[in-house]
C-alpha cells in the first residue's frame, strides 16, 4: 500500500541532550562576562580617582574638548516593513538568483524542470536544497586562489536540509512501510556542499560557469579520505572501512568558515535525528555506549526521513540505521 508520508521538519531545534551536571556554555560565558565587567569597572573607577586628584596640578587653563562624532546615517532609503513573500531591497539596488535548488553544475545535466522529474543520481550534479553558510574564493588568471580577486572565483556553500515537497512528482511516500529508493536517494543527495565557479558580468551580476572543471557537489554519499590524527583512529572504524581511512559524505551542513590558506570549512549540526535507533536498542548497548548515544541525541524511533527503510541490503540506506541488528556480533 502506498501512503503519503507527512512532512517532517528535520531542522527543528533538538532537545538539550546534555544530561550531565556540567555547566552549560551559556552559563560559563555569562560568568566570564560578569567578571570582565567587574574588572573593567574597577579599573575605570581607579583611573577616575587618580586622574581626578591631578586636576589641580594642571598648568593650562585650556579645556580639551572631545569632538562629537557625527551621527551615522544609512546611504540608502530603508525598506518599509512588510509581509510580502519576496526578497525586497532598497531603491537603486537589485537582487538576483545565482544558484538555486536543482540548478545544473555542468553542461550535460538537464535544466531543473520544477516538477520532481529529476533523477536522484542527477543531484550529484545539481544544487542541493536549503542553502546555508557560504564563502567566496577569488581565482586569479592562473586559476589559483587569489584573495584580492572578486570578479571570478569559487562559491562554496552548504545545503543543510530539504523541503521534500519540492523534490518529488507527488508527496513523499511510503510503500508497504518502505521509502521508495529514488525518493530517499534524491533527498539524501540534496544535502551536502556545492563548489560553484561563478563569473561577474559587465552589468555586475554573477553567473555560474557550468563548463568549469572545478564545479563539484559533495553529498552524504561522497567518498572522503581521513588525514592527520583522525586517520586510522578506532573511533572511525565502520562497516564501510574497517581500516578507518575512508568515510562517506557530510550532512546537515550549517556553519562555515575558511582557512588563511584558502580552503573551505563546513560544519554539521542536528544530524542525530536522521538516524534510526529505537529504545529497544538500549538493552544491547554497554553503559558507555548508551551515555554517548543519548548525549548526542541518537534516539529516533525511525529516523527523520525513514531513509533506512528504503532497502535492507543497500548500505546507502542501511547506514541510517544505528540499531544493533545482530547482538551476537557485538
Amino acid at each position: 500500500m502506498t501512503q503519503q508520508r507527512p512532512y517532517i521538519d528535520t531542522h527543528q531545534e533538538q532537545d538539550d541532550t546534555n544530561h550531565s551536571n556540567n555547566a552549560h556554555f551559556s552559563e560559563v560565558l555569562q560568568v566570564r562576562l560578569s567578571r570582565r565587567k567587574t574588572v573593567l569597572g574597577g579599573v575605570s573607577a581607579t583611573a577616575a580617582l587618580m586622574l581626578g586628584s591631578l586636576t589641580g596640578c594642571s598648568s593650562s587653563s585650556d579645556d580639551d574638548v572631545t569632538p562629537v562624532a557625527p551621527e551615522l546615517k544609512l546611504g540608502f532609503t530603508p525598506v518599509a516593513k512588510n509581509l510580502n513573500d519576496v526578497v525586497t531591497v532598497p531603491t537603486g539596488y537589485e537582487v538576483a538568483v545565482v544558484y538555486a535548488l536543482g540548478d545544473a553544475l555542468n553542461t550535460t545535466t538537464s535544466a531543473w524542470a520544477n516538477d520532481g522529474s529529476e533523477t536522484a543520481e542527477s543531484y550529484e550534479f545539481r544544487a542541493g536544497d536549503h542553502h546555508d553558510g557560504m564563502s567566496f574564493f577569488g581565482l586569479g588568471s592562473d586559476g589559483k586562489w587569489s584573495p584580492n580577486t572578486s570578479d571570478k572565483g569559487l562559491l562554496c556553500l552548504n545545503h543543510e536540509n530539504i523541503t521534500s515537497a519540492f523534490l518529488h512528482t507527488a508527496a513523499p511516500s511510503m510503500v508497504d512501510g518502505k521509502r521508495p529508493i529514488n525518493e530517499a536517494l534524491k533527498e539524501i543527495n540534496c544535502h551536502g556542499v556545492s563548489v560553484v565557479a561563478v563569473n561577474r558580468q559587465t552589468n555586475g551580476s554573477f553567473v555560474v560557469d557550468k563548463a568549469n572543471s572545478l564545479n563539484r557537489r559533495i553529498t552524504p554519499n561522497t567518498v572522503m579520505e581521513f588525514h592527520g590524527a583522525a586517520a586510522a583512529s578506532r573511533f572511525l572504524v565502520t562497516k564501510y572501512d574497517a581500516k578507518a581511512k575512508k568515510g562517506r559524505g557530510t550532512l546537515n551542513n550549517c556553519a562555515n568558515g575558511y582557512t588563511p590558506w584558502g580552503t573551505y570549512l563546513t560544519c554539521e549540526e542536528n544530524w542525530a535525528g536522521y538516524f534510526k535507533r529505537p529504545s529497544s536498542d538500549d538493552s544491547l548497548r554497554s553503559s558507555a555506549e548508551l551515555a554517548s548515544l543519548k548525549r548526542y541525541g541518537v534516539t529516533s524511533s525511525s529516523g527523520a526521513n525513514s531513509w533506512s527503510t528504503a532497502s535492507d541490503s543497500d548500505d546507502r540506506f542501511t547506514r541510517w540505521n544505528a540499531t544493533i541488528l545482530d547482538a551476537a556480533k557485538t
